[in-house]
């Protein structure tokens, strides 16, 4: 099992983010929190390190972004979610959407703050590295346990759509039946991230 490997690998002491990770992990799923902070100008938000991007897989195959501004007919909620479905190489029908609670703190718009705010088209400024890096973080720990499962290399993984396959030995699953395992799994804090060239629903962004 993964989770019995980190255990023998041992753990950082019990924080609040790894309590909602260990409760999801219970019911098999895959639940990211990342956060980055956003510079406005010379003055930047002081804010303790509370995840700010989190991106849920469920055992149903389905990913749900967590958007945390208002979608008034901007489009925020479908152009914020492709941010992800990118990083992830997801398949669109996958994704689904859903708001964050009243938060300023935890749903901090950097860029007008401090408040939990929609406007100046500021939206995908303030949330492009965040759920960039959930997203990438989400997809490296779903690759880590697929290679334990089928007991290859993670870079022999391919992604594509929804699904990692790995070609020498025939194996592939899906996000959703990966969940439970990669739900054991730290958070990588430096997810490598995309090149701009490999996008396929941010492109021209």
């Amino acid at each position: 099992m993964v989770s019995k490997r980190i255990a023998e690998l041992g753990g950082a002491p019990a924080s609040r983010r790894t309590f909602l990770k260990s409760a999801a992990a219970t019911a098999g799923i895959l639940v990211v929190g990342t956060y980055v902070g956003v510079k406005n100008g010379a003055a930047v938000a002081a804010r303790a390190a509370r995840p700010n991007a989190f991106v849920t897989i469920a055992p149903d195959n389905t990913v749900t972004v967590t958007i945390k501004h208002l979608d008034m007919g901007q489009g925020n909620t479908r152009g914020l979610a492709t941010i992800v479905a990118d990083e992830l190489d997801a398949d669109w029908s996958q994704i689904r959407t859903a708001f964050t609670p009243a938060d300023a703190e935890l749903s901090n718009n950097l860029l007008m703050g401090p408040i939990q705010g929609t406007g100046g088209s500021t939206a995908p400024a303030n949330s492009w590295m965040q759920l960039r890096r959930a997203g990438a973080a989400a997809k490296e720990m779903l690759i880590v346990a697929a290679a334990y499962e089928w007991k290859v290399r993670a870079t022999e993984i391919t992604v594509e759509k929804g699904v990692l396959r790995h070609t020498g030995t025939g194996h592939s699953a899906t996000f959703g039946e990966l969940a439970a395992s990669a739900s054991t799994l730290p958070v990588p804090q430096e997810p490598r991230l995309k090149d701009s060239k490999d996008w396929v629903y941010s492109a021209g962004a």
